[in-house]
């Protein structure tokens, strides 16, 4: 991505276990991605989806 197409970003502060953050590099390591794109594509993949099953079971 180049600066024009780049989306904002937000930046925070998450505190996390240290076992969960264990695991995460882990898998990060394992996919080759950093942690902070690891998290970032499980977020992607997993926010909304209740929703989703929700509406799905309504049609």
């Amino acid at each position: 991505m180049n600066s024009e197409t780049k989306s904002e970003e937000i930046y925070f502060t998450l505190r996390l276990p240290q076992e969960l953050n264990e695991k995460l590099v882990a898998e990060a390591e394992a996919e080759r991605r950093s942690r902070q794109g690891h998290i970032v594509y499980l977020l992607e993949k997993n926010v909304g989806r209740e929703n989703g099953k929700k509406e799905e079971a309504k049609k």
